[in-house]
């Protein structure tokens, strides 16, 4: 390509910024003259979408003795959050690998005044992990199985207990807004909170964060009027609300009115593939589109018609789709085996590139360590047993540039856990 005198041209720009972003600067790979050229820049960035996963390489970090990964969270370009099915909320730095716990939310005898359900230390673990879109707020679970707490970013001051909607674990969060978010749990409840003002008009706790109890709460049913255990939600583009359960049904919600559903689609038979191990629903950037996932597939939905759009079978034929993620015109799923595969939705196909969790991800000298120090409590394992590792959360960092991926041992007798950062 012929660069204008004093332009340099934009083959020239990209590699460059790839460069400059493992210095974690601010990436301009367009020249001044083209960056008001929003069709130009927009086909370009698709560009790079569809090219990242051939640019990443891998770097394996070691949190310690925790168990199972289920959720991640990028708190800045230096740190990542981390959810485990141990019950512990981490931060991980990404330049000198330190881990540290941040305390989680909630004790028996908080919520005076507030509706009063069993409180029971959570033994499921944290499942949800969710910044709001200013980032100014992270939700996550607490101490009790069916509490969230809430954090003020950017430094993780404790900011409110949220109280007397869940009686079983929490599955997973959404931000509607700044300061609205809705949960889902296994007791077929869903709920909307709405944080509380900073003069904390509401309960205040001891020890300075406010609880506050459900703006709305709804038992859901599935389509054969039975309770449903709630898996996954999330918010889409246009406003509209997804809600996954693990009974195999999917429904579609609008925000002004939740008491009825727009639309529910039954996934399948219990026979089906479709509708086993039904975990994880993301919105598309299409508007009024979701992807929800199953043993074998990824599925592309329109939340105004119910109906199947488009579906991607996994490469890693029923091992288990465990996490999702968006970027542009890529889709990439996490599977129960270790890997991260991206598929390109306007050329219907999967790209040559994937992510590997386990050999990729470990090499040479960090096997032997990985080996001993996160799988320490593997009895199977150390019986001569290789335990398969699952990508549970895998997250684009803000400039879509790097992603974390982060799990564990899928069989539930397996303890351990992996985090990787592709860069």
């Amino acid at each position: 390509m012929v660069a204008t005198k004093g332009r340099p041209p934009v083959r020239e720009n990209l590699p460059h910024s790839l460069v400059h972003r493992s210095l974690s600067l601010r990436r301009r790979f367009l020249p001044p003259h083209l960056q008001q050229r929003p069709l130009l820049n927009s086909l370009l960035q698709e560009r790079l979408c569809r090219q990242l996963a051939a640019t990443l390489r891998p770097s394996a970090y070691s949190i310690g003795s925790y168990n199972k990964v289920f959720a991640c969270e990028w708190l800045n370009n230096d740190t990542v959050l981390l959810a485990t099915k141990c019950n512990n909320l981490l931060r991980l730095n990404l330049l000198n690998s330190a881990v540290t716990r941040v305390p989680l939310l909630g004790m028996p005898g908080r919520s005076r005044g507030l509706p009063n359900l069993p409180v029971v230390i959570n033994d499921g673990g944290l499942h949800a992990l969710e910044t709001n879109g200013p980032a100014t707020f992270l939700a996550t679970g607490a101490l009790a199985d069916g509490d969230l707490g809430v954090y003020e970013l950017p430094d993780l001051r404790p900011y409110a207990l949220l109280h007397g909607a869940h009686a079983d674990w929490v599955f997973d969060a959404a931000w509607l807004d700044a300061a609205t978010l809705v949960s889902v749990a296994r007791d077929s409840s869903m709920a909307i909170w709405s944080l509380p003002e900073a003069n904390f008009s509401t309960d205040v706790d001891p020890d300075g964060f406010a609880v506050t109890s459900p703006r709305y709460v709804r038992k859901v049913r599935d389509f054969q009027d039975q309770s449903a255990r709630l898996r996954s939600v999330d918010i889409g583009k246009c406003g509209n609300l997804a809600v996954l359960s693990l009974n195999s049904f999917l429904q579609f919600y609008s925000i002004e009115r939740l008491d009825t559903p727009v639309a529910t689609i039954h996934l399948g038979s219990s026979e089906s593939s479709f509708a086993k191990e039904t975990v994880c629903v993301r919105a598309s950037p299409e508007p009024h589109c979701f992807y929800s996932c199953c043993v074998d597939h990824v599925t592309l939905y329109d939340s105004r018609t119910g109906l199947a759009s488009d579906s991607i079978e996994s490469k890693d034929r029923l091992s288990g789709v465990r996490s999702l993620a968006c970027n542009g015109p890529v889709v990439s799923y996490g599977t129960g085996i270790g890997n991260v595969y991206f598929y390109d939705v306007r050329s219907h196909r999967h790209l040559t590139r994937h992510l590997g969790l386990c050999k990729a991800a470990l090499p040479g000298d960090q096997q032997q360590q990985a080996r001993q120090h996160q799988l320490f409590r593997d009895h199977n394992y150390l019986h001569g047993s290789q335990p398969e590792y699952a990508i549970y959360s895998h997250k684009y960092d803000a400039d879509c540039t790097r992603i974390f991926t982060a799990g564990g041992p899928l069989a539930t007798t397996h303890w351990g856990n992996v985090a990787v950062l592709h860069s």
